[in-house]
């Protein structure tokens, strides 16, 4: 779960300014102002200096400062930059930095923090806010080694200690992650966001127990940077807010609604469980994104499937319960995960024929592509170019079907046009807002090659063989896992995981042997009985030890790579 990063502007109670007594005094008032939030009375205040005196440097930091506050970035780096000009300061300097941030001007805040630092090295500030900066640029040993500087300078400093967590984790350094977590929680006991990243630690290692207990602290961490538009009437749904009891996981001859709270992957991947809550409920109610509806009626059939807009009619059901709320009911061990894996989702199997008779494999066999996510902070890591799955679309045997939303025309006429490769694509089915046709496709093919998005989840759910793409480290959502090559969620999914950061050449090669080592009666789609997936077992987080002040983590080592065996 990412935590908005929080941009820190400040400026002394006590400007040091040889003016007189009384401008030194105003702005001290004006300073207790901005401790405040009282951001109107401190500009008030420093505006009546700046009109006297226009080149004095504390006033027109302090404005800087309060539009920085005031989410007016430009004008906050204009005013600070006009203090700057008076005269060098560290605090000035890191107030700028911070302001770039909110810009995404990363690669200018690095330069104004290392200013600061010149000027004043132990202002642990500039050393977090210089991890912002090159967390944002994905340089995440080096934010590390920031954020890591400014807990040593400044042992209670909460946010930076935060922070530290997040690079840990992005580091693969679960335990580590965890550690800094905790050293947050034991100085900010209130910071949710910091309870629902450790829990994200506690479920990537396959410790569900601990982690499906942290999970629920999301709530309050979206809620602190949940903002409503002004007169839109909306509001963040909660299990508060829904005017039923919240299902605990007594048995009930009443009706339960299961409500969603997040994407359609999450959605899909949550729906694994129905089929435990319903022996224990009267009856289910299923509030859903209407994209889903169609391939969720089908397969759901004791199911009502409603939309989330329904669900906020409490004389529909008795109990409520949000869809990530399932897991510490029925998903309390990676044996549970094992024990209940299996295809869940029904495709439409005439439509799957009538694609499949369409595209007209002949003797080929077809592989579905995804490879690309719009996700707006991890899309970037975790997606690549088609042309990039070159040596893949060169496997003979194959014939590949385009899967990727979006318009994916250009990639696939320059590919055309530089190799003679020519993708299939269908333009009769929208594969972002026709989720049942998406699925009808997916099942009309073979085997599915895809990063981790909607499609792979839907693969997965449908119990096709599904070959899963992963980034290094970054952009691990939990439900993958640190180390699994199988899904402890989908029956027939393999995942294989980069050996270095960007570079997915080994990913693509590995997929392709197996690719090619297939023989084709072993895909789904030629009828054969598809062989379960060898449960792996994965080791339990351990309990992290106490961070230390210059604890500065290994490098992530790569996964031995291994011979891949043929399903």
């Amino acid at each position: 779960m990412a935590t908005k990063r929080i941009i820190t502007f400040s400026i002394s109670h006590n400007p040091r300014s040889n003016t007189k007594a009384s401008t030194q005094t105003a702005l001290r008032k004006a300073a207790g102002h901005l401790q405040r939030g009282e951001y109107a009375a401190a500009r008030q205040i420093a505006l009546e200096v700046v009109q006297t005196q226009p080149q004095h440097f504390d006033a027109l930091h302090m404005l800087g400062v309060i539009a920085g506050h005031s989410q007016q970035p430009t004008e906050a780096i204009a005013l600070i930059s006009k203090a700057l000009a008076l005269k060098p300061d560290a605090q000035a300097y890191c107030n700028r930095a911070a302001a770039r941030l909110v810009l995404q001007h990363h690669a200018k805040a690095i330069a104004d923090c290392d200013q600061a630092i010149a000027l004043k090295p132990g202002l642990a500030v500039a050393h977090c806010v210089r991890g912002h900066a090159l967390a944002a640029l994905k340089r995440h040993q080096e934010a590390f080694a920031s954020y890591d500087r400014a807990v040593e300078l400044n042992p209670e400093y909460a946010e930076a200690w935060h922070h530290r967590g997040h690079a840990c984790l992005n580091l693969g350094l679960v335990q580590n992650a965890v550690a800094s977590y905790d050293r947050a929680l034991a100085i900010n006991p209130d910071n949710q966001g910091g309870l629902a990243n450790q829990s994200m630690c506690y479920l990537l290692a396959g410790d569900f127990s601990r982690g499906w207990e942290r999970y629920e602290a999301r709530w309050k961490a979206l809620e602190v940077g949940f903002v409503a538009p002004p007169g839109s009437g909306k509001f963040m749904l909660t299990p508060e807010n829904f005017g039923k009891p919240l299902w605990g996981g007594t048995p009930t001859r009443g009706t339960v609604l299961v409500w969603p709270e997040q994407g359609i992957g999450d959605q899909i991947i949550f729906a694994s469980m129905l089929a435990d809550l319903q022996p224990r409920v009267g009856k289910v109610v299923l509030a859903l994104d209407e994209r889903l509806h169609p391939l969720f009626a089908r397969s759901f059939p004791g199911c009502e499937i409603i939309t989330r807009e329904a669900s906020r009619r409490p004389n529909n059901y008795d109990f409520q319960i949000p869809a990530g709320g399932l897991g510490k009911h029925f998903r309390r061990s990676i044996n549970d995960c094992i024990q209940h894996r299996r295809a869940f989702l029904v495709p439409d199997k005439a439509h799957s024929a009538r694609l499949r008779e369409s595209i007209d494999p002949g003797n080929l066999r077809l592989c579905g592509l995804s490879w690309s996510s719009i996700h707006p902070e991890f899309g970037n890591d975790k997606s690549m170019a088609l042309a990039t799955l070159r040596p893949l679309l060169e496997t003979p045997g194959f014939r590949f079907v385009d899967l990727q939303y979006g318009d994916t025309s250009a990639e696939r006429a320059a590919l055309k046009q530089k190799t003679g490769i020519d993708i299939v694509h269908l333009d009769d089915i929208d594969l972002s807002k026709d989720i049942d046709g998406l699925a009808a496709l997916i099942d009309a093919c073979d085997v599915i090659v895809t990063i981790s998005n909607t499609t792979a989840h839907i693969a997965g759910a449908l119990g096709k063989e599904v070959w899963l793409m992963l980034p290094l480290n970054a952009a691990r959502f939990w439900y993958w896992q640190t180390e699994r090559e199988d899904s402890l969620w989908y029956p027939h999914m393999h995942i294989v995981r980069q050996h270095s950061v960007g570079d997915w050449s080994d990913v693509i090669a590995q997929v392709g042997k197996a690719l090619t080592a297939a023989p084709a009666a072993a895909m789904p789609a030629a009828k054969a009985p598809a062989k379960k997936a060898a449960a792996r077992k994965t080791p339990a987080l351990k309990k992290a030890p106490a961070a230390k002040k210059k604890a500065a983590p290994k490098k992530a080592s790569a996964p031995k790579k291994k011979k891949v065996a043929a399903k």
